[in-house]
């Protein structure tokens, strides 16, 4: 195990993790809410620092990120644990399970990358909570970063701001997962809590990395036009209407049994985001084919996704050929 960062001693040998919002008082022996980060004899440890569960080579867009290096692919790691409690988990084996893990490390992993599998633009930490994974995901990132690789985040955003500003400059792009609009959503149905994930969002923006959002909407709970609305003028103004939001469909899993999210919903939560958005897609439902990129200034059709296949259109860079305008893609 890794000594932790982010962590103070407080009384009777406990610890208090400055990680994540939670800040956990741990026991000695025990772990916080994270399942991952346990106090022995007053030092708090990284128990999963270099143990990797899962390993995939991905299309980019299933991150999902479809503004940067469209078309690409990309070596997807993850591990166990997370520090929220989503009852609608889609990850649950490797958030909440014990998933056997080998280990690896940083130097290891990005030798890999560049040598052993063709076509990786770098490395995704994903799959289950990678904050958490903080020690791991910084180190290998900075060294991954040297090597020339990119650094890819999928996350609940759910951090303190310390944490976040060590990795924000070895970070190339985010996807943040933002679990409803709502403080009650979170309080019942994740444990956690929606301002620090707000936050993440805004300073990840705005200190140059590439940021896109995703929320599952959830059948009867974060699923209204009124508070689609709302997150999406909240995303126009503080983060810029060029900002992609990936509007998904939910499907019953792990905790939670209300039924798939309406097809209709999802229709009107993307009429409903478009009118304060540039870019919103819908995720899980191919059969309404809201996947495809336009220009928002003359309408052309720059980028055509259909069941797994990625086609540049009218795009030249980052520029509309058909009008010239400068678009919010990274290619």
């Amino acid at each position: 195990m890794t000594e932790a960062s982010f962590f103070e001693r407080v009384e009777d040998n406990k610890v208090r993790c400055l990680l994540c919002p939670h800040q956990c008082v741990i026991a000695e022996d025990r772990t916080g809410i994270c399942r991952v980060r346990r106090n022995q004899a007053g030092i708090l440890y990284a128990e999963t620092y270099g143990r990797c569960a899962s390993f995939a080579l991905d299309p980019i867009e299933k991150k999902p990120l479809y503004h940067f290096y469209p078309g690409s692919h990309i070596l997807s790691i993850g591990t166990r644990g997370c520090n929220l409690k989503c009852r609608f988990c889609q990850n649950y084996l490797l958030a909440h399970g014990e998933p056997q893990t080998d280990y690896v490390t940083p130097q290891d992993l990005v030798t890999m990358v560049k040598e052993k599998v063709a076509g990786s633009i770098g490395i995704a930490y994903t799959y289950n909570e990678p904050l958490i994974w903080f020690e791991y995901l910084l180190e290998t990132a900075t060294y991954a970063k040297k090597q020339g690789l990119k650094n890819v985040i999928v996350s609940n955003g759910f951090v303190n701001e310390k944490p976040l500003e060590e990795l924000l400059p070895v970070i190339d792009a985010f996807n943040i997962d933002l679990k409803a609009f709502t403080e009650d959503f979170y309080q019942r149905l994740t444990g956690g809590e929606l301002e620090p994930v707000k936050n993440t969002i805004v300073k990840a923006a705005k200190s140059g990395c590439h940021v896109e959002v995703t929320m599952l909407l959830v059948t009867g709970e974060n699923d209204s036009r009124e508070e689609v609305a709302a997150l999406a003028h909240w995303l126009a103004e503080e983060v810029g209407k060029d900002t992609p939001l990936h509007l998904s469909r939910y499907f019953p899993n792990y905790k939670m049994t209300a039924p798939p999210t309406p097809l209709e919903t999802m229709e009107q939560a993307h009429e409903t985001a478009r009118q304060e958005l540039h870019y919103v897609y819908l995720g899980n439902v191919p059969e309404l084919t809201k996947s495809d990129t336009f220009c928002p200034h003359c309408g052309s059709l720059v980028i055509s996704r259909r069941w797994g296949s990625v086609r540049i259109e009218n795009l030249r860079g980052n520029r509309c050929q058909v009008c010239g305008a400068v678009l919010n893609i990274i290619r």
